[in-house]
């Protein structure tokens, strides 16, 4: 993805020749001390190794994310930072692919007993509502058992916010591990907010492992189910930070290619940012709670929740 890369619809125009500049690590910091609020817009897009029941590929057994190639997400929300993070995020989320033939294997594999695909289905085509707050994840829509808000079990208050976009560069640590790594550091074009205006931009771009990435930032951790795979250490991550000429951040891309083999064989897309919002997000009322259905993240093709034999280390300086 090089610098100007057009990525889930953003452009760049090119930029002036000389500029200073930005200390994104710094304006960020200031955000949270003063709580700042944030407006997101987000595409991702994944896709998924081919189905044999299509006649091509190897052998998918009842595995949705083989038999759902081409997810594309949409996300939109609203986020209160802290001084210390994400305070309390909301997401509304719909989930897409376009191959009626892999519906039907969905349909197929659920009618078998496969609660996976039973948790594809019950998204697909349809918009769904997360919020995490008061230290509480909520759904709100099918996949989550229907017409009233399901507490899902307790999160951080990014929690609603990432799992397509793994990337969260409102951890303090996360964003100064990538601005310290970044191979590109420059001034660059225009590109677009949440709000489809444009912005002149400065970008750090550069790559983090899987490895590296679970090491540094809490959230992908918990989106990994706190457990990271051997096989998945080192994926490699290719992302992109794009902020306005005062240092706050307007576009993160980010893209990875595992490969033939793995559960999602490419992943890439974009979260915009627009600032100067104000964002009251509050616990809903809900009921009994209910479990997090499959692929409500595209992080959940590579969470390991099983026996900590079967996959990946423990958080770092925790025992299993």
């Amino acid at each position: 993805m090089a610098a100007g890369a057009l990525v889930a619809g953003l452009g760049a125009v090119p930029a002036p020749a000389q500029a200073a500049a930005v200390d994104v690590v710094g304006t960020v910091r200031g955000l949270h001390a003063r709580g700042a609020s944030v407006k997101i817009e987000q595409v991702f897009i994944a896709d998924a190794p081919d189905d044999t029941r299509e006649g091509t590929g190897p052998s998918s057994g009842r595995n949705p994310e083989r038999a759902a190639a081409g997810y594309h997400v949409k996300v939109s929300g609203i986020a209160r930072l802290s001084r210390t993070g994400i305070a309390a995020s909301e997401v509304h989320r719909l989930m897409t692919f376009g191959d009626p033939r892999r519906r039907q294997f969905l349909r197929d594999d659920a009618a078998n007993g496969d609660r996976r695909s039973g948790d594809v289905l019950a998204q697909i085509g349809r918009r769904h509502r997360i919020r995490s707050v008061g230290g509480a994840l909520y759904g709100f829509g099918p996949a989550y058992g229907g017409g009233s808000w399901r507490r899902l079990g307790r999160a951080s208050g990014a929690d609603a916010l990432f799992g397509d976009q793994i990337v969260n560069i409102f951890e303090p640590g996360t964003l100064r591990t990538l601005v310290a790594t970044a191979t590109v550091k420059e001034r660059a074009g225009k590109v677009f907010d949440a709000d489809n205006r444009s912005v002149w931009s400065y970008a750090y771009q550069g790559t983090i492992t899987f490895a590296r990435l679970f090491k540094v930032s809490p959230s992908f951790r918990e989106m990994l189910g706190g457990r990271l795979a051997p096989r998945y250490r080192n994926i490699k991550v290719l992302w992109r930070i794009s902020t306005d000429l005062k240092g706050r951040p307007v576009v993160v891309q980010t893209q990875w290619r595992p490969g033939p083999g793995y559960p999602l064989e490419a992943v890439h897309g974009a979260t915009r940012y627009s600032w100067d919002v104000r964002a009251k997000i509050t616990a809903p009322r809900a009921t009994r709670a209910t479990r997090v259905p499959f692929a409500d993240d595209l992080t959940d093709h590579f969470a390991c929740r099983t026996r900590a034999a079967d996959c990946g280390t423990p958080p770092p300086g925790k025992p299993w």
